[in-house]
């Protein structure tokens, strides 16, 4: 079932995707997507020990809207662009990484690497699927590991995962030829999201391309299953204790809700406040240390995305009960004048003003029809 929007205007006939529609300045949650151009080495990589003002903030974002290309957009609220640069996320910026990376992964499968060489990033840079980047694919022992970081439930990730696997084989082959009758060799791939929204999930949990399928199947010819791990409080703390930087990148987004929600701090107070606590904490310290100034700029984007797409369900649901409403309450007025010309219609039949003929003709049915309906009407 596709979701739709109305476009600017009202015009129905110019309705938009959801899909397509999130990220769009015109959209009822103009505010999102800001982020959907970001591009991760637009801020400077500096230094800073410092909180940021408000001020300053409002010139990074102010700064990174300028460079962006969504002004050629903005109005025009009918046009999708799908030539833009999508921001990293803070999960992203640590485990693009090859040794955050290794860390990860000899965590999930109990292993014991210790040669990033060994390990090849091939994340797709330019892969861009509904707004969505592919965060994080790397090549180890003759394995495509695919990772995603959620914070909200994706039911669709198996497809999304089946179009990234699909461009990274393709990569992966180059020019050799898929009908020489050598087999082509590919790595085997694993595809993992972690989780960590505020919506209650299972520690664990899999879910398969086939449960898309318009056509259940007991044995589908094309499968293909994703690990969802939710990496919250509570849940996969083995998971997170073999590896460390898993786990401070959950401390340190459990400070910014904490802050947030309990605290009800601004959301630029509750991000510097998290990442000062951290360095305090030794938590994420050589990364927050490095990469501060644009971590407070993603940190206040991802959280706003998060609470938009909440408020863009929402609005949905209500745009579609307002729809389903005044669709129902027309079909019922014309159900219910439908009905009270047949009432009439047989009212005149039966006080002689009408013949049977003429009633039927009028109510554009057969007379056989109209005697059958003459039996099942009862005037009150």
């Amino acid at each position: 079932m596709s979701i739709c929007v109305p476009a600017k205007g009202g015009n129905m006939s110019n309705d938009l995707l959801l899909a397509d529609i999130v990220g769009k300045k015109d959209a009822c949650v103009c505010g999102i997507f800001l982020l959907g151009i970001w591009d991760g080495n637009m801020f400077p990589q500096r230094k800073h020990n410092k909180d940021f003002s408000k001020q300053e903030v409002r010139e990074e974002s102010a700064y990174y809207h300028e460079k962006s290309d969504f002004s050629k957009h903005e109005n025009n609220p009918n046009s999708v662009s799908v030539d833009k640069k999508y921001k990293d996320t803070v999960f992203r910026m640590i485990f693009k990484e090859k040794p955050e990376a290794l860390s990860l992964y000899n965590a999930l499968n109990d292993t014991h690497y210790t040669d990033c060489n060994k390990l090849e990033i091939v994340t797709l840079e330019n892969a861009i699927y509904m707004n969505v980047k592919n965060d994080l694919a790397f090549l180890l022992d003759s394995t495509l590991n695919m990772y995603e970081h959620q914070s909200t439930y994706a039911v669709n990730m198996p497809l999304r995962s089946l179009i990234y696997v699909a461009s990274e084989y393709q990569k992966l082959i180059d020019n050799r030829s898929m009908h020489s009758e050598r087999p082509l060799k590919l790595p085997t791939p694993k595809f993992v999201v972690f989780y960590n929204g505020k919506k209650k999930r299972p520690e664990r949990e899999i879910l398969k391309l086939s449960d898309l399928y318009e056509i259940p199947s007991d044995n589908p010819q094309l499968e293909l299953q994703v690990l969802v791990l939710n990496i919250n409080q509570g849940c996969n703390e083995d998971l997170k204790k073999k590896c460390k930087t898993l786990h401070e990148y959950m401390l340190y987004i459990d400070k910014i809700r904490y802050y947030r929600n309990r605290k009800k701090m601004s959301l630029e107070e509750a991000v510097n406040k998290s990442i000062t606590e951290c360095l305090k904490e030794d938590i994420l310290t050589d990364f927050l240390n490095k990469n501060r100034r644009e971590i407070v700029g993603l940190s206040i984007f991802e959280y706003d995305e998060e609470k938009e797409l909440e408020l863009l369900k929402k609005d949905q649901f209500e745009y579609g009960m307002e729809k389903g409403i005044e669709k129902g309450m027309a079909k019922g007025m014309e159900r219910g004048r439908e009905q009270g010309i047949h009432f009439t219609l047989i009212g005149l039949v039966k006080d002689g003003l009408l013949s049977i003929h003429e009633a039927a003709k009028r109510a554009d049915m057969s007379e056989n029809d109209f005697e059958t309906l003459m039996q099942t009407k009862t005037l009150h």
